[in-house]
């Protein structure tokens, strides 16, 4: 009797003490805390800071934040803000952009030097005229992202300047308690990768138009460019870039881990002992790859990024302006959506070369590519056949253009990318 008698009166004063609190805060405010279960504001923010959550609980502070379009608990009157800045076309945007545009022109009059000789080194080597045609495009594209996701690992992990890769709510902090964001000052780190990325967006978007075969997939690939370069863009105006800065870094590495799989698959086709050494690289890339996947795409995104624009502007900023957290998310949401419909494929590919499934191959072209004998690309004869029978790889997605019948060997690594390339799911 006692223990009841004991529980009641734990009860009514907890019960009571919580609604003594509840009298301090925003009504707003209290009623989220309570619905993703916390007692206050500190122990919120502590959980935030300290540790990462689980799916279950991502997907309910997500929830109850989207419900409040970002929260208005903290306005204390004001207006609902970050508010974009007044003026767009100051000087030093002009000067970002022009540098944007110079760059992505010098990194495409890189790609036309090197890609000769990059091809002609595929050729020393052995690789079947077919092969030798698609190194130069994942060598380069891999050595791209390769160096854009160094950079972006010494700026947002081993430089020590910024935590929110740590502790994801740190993101925000230098738009906290500022209502124009054009008081919010730019990191020159930063703006360096930023500028860098975009500029390999601007380029990736020429190379689709003048470099690359014009496939059936080639208006998507422009679409999906149009919009990654809108919310570069999007970002950099309204000084959110940090979010943008975490993004490149979680997705680069995965493109990397592709392009050195693809590039050890080419190299299959060499005599038959160094042909077994490819085989085990090939393997082994495409598991570092799926890996990567899981890690960065499916595990770091939501929980770091998803997290930090949905629960960690409600709790940290609690003033935000609608027209500018409900399109973002919802961008930022879509790209998970990608991340596992792209997944879905990954595991089906992964089933049927483990289940034997996977014997040959046929090469499935679209309508838009070269099909016939004719149409094969004399490699000799100029730089352009380089970018004319290649892979179409960009920001994720792949597909074989290639004019010449290509011949892949059963139940391997090589079968099955080649499989995602022709599907363009990559």
């Amino acid at each position: 009797m006692s223990y009841f008698f004991e529980s009641f009166i734990l009860f009514f004063f907890v019960r009571r003490i919580s609604g003594e609190n509840s009298q301090n805060i925003h009504p707003e405010l209290d009623y989220v805390l309570k619905m993703v279960g916390y007692s206050s504001w500190k122990e919120a923010a502590d959980a935030a800071d300290q540790t990462v959550p689980t799916y279950y609980q991502f997907l309910k502070q997500s929830f109850a934040a989207a419900l409040k379009s970002g929260g208005g608990w903290n306005c204390s009157g004001r207006e609902r803000g970050p508010h974009s800045p007044q003026v767009i076309f100051t000087p030093e945007n002009v000067q970002f952009f022009l540098s944007v545009i110079v760059l992505a022109i010098a990194i495409t009059i890189v790609r036309v030097l090197l890609s000769p000789k990059i091809l002609r080194w595929a050729k020393r080597a052995g690789l079947k005229a077919e092969d030798a045609a698609k190194v130069p495009e994942s060598v380069f594209k891999g050595f791209a992202h390769g160096t854009l996701w160094l950079l972006s690992l010494y700026v947002v992990v081993l430089s020590g300047r910024h935590k929110f890769f740590q502790q994801s709510c740190r993101i925000w902090d230098p738009v906290l308690g500022k209502e124009d964001v054009a008081d919010v000052p730019l990191q020159s780190d930063i703006v360096l990768v930023y500028a860098l990325q975009f500029a390999f967006y601007v380029h990736s978007v020429y190379a689709t138009l003048y470099m690359d075969v014009w496939r059936k997939d080639s208006a998507a690939m422009m679409i999906h460019h149009g919009v990654a370069i809108s919310l570069i863009v999007f970002s950099f105006f309204h000084h959110f870039i940090p979010v943008g800065v975490l993004v490149f870094f979680l997705h680069d590495i995965s493109d990397v881990l592709l392009e050195f799989t693809k590039v050890t698959v080419y190299f299959k086709s060499r005599s038959k002992n160094v042909g077994h050494l490819n085989k085990f690289l090939s393997d082994a890339g495409f598991c570092a790859f799926t890996i990567s996947w899981v890690v960065f795409r499916l595990y770091w995104y939501p929980l770091k990024v998803l997290n930090a624009s949905t629960w960690c502007v409600f709790l940290h900023y609690g003033c935000t302006n609608p027209y500018l957290y409900i399109p973002g998310n919802l961008l930022m949401w879509g790209l998970q959506l990608l991340h596992l419909y792209w997944f879905w494929f990954i595991l089906s590919l992964l089933f049927k070369i483990l289940t034997g499934q996977m014997k040959e191959l046929e090469d499935i072209r679209d309508d838009d590519a070269p099909s016939t004998k004719e149409d094969k690309i004399d490699l000799k004869k100029s730089t352009k056949s380089i970018f004319n029978s290649h892979d179409h790889i960009a920001n994720g997605h792949v597909s074989n253009v290639n004019g010449g019948t290509n011949h892949f060997s059963s139940g391997d690594t090589r079968t099955g990318l080649a499989t995602l390339h022709n599907r363009g799911q990559l």
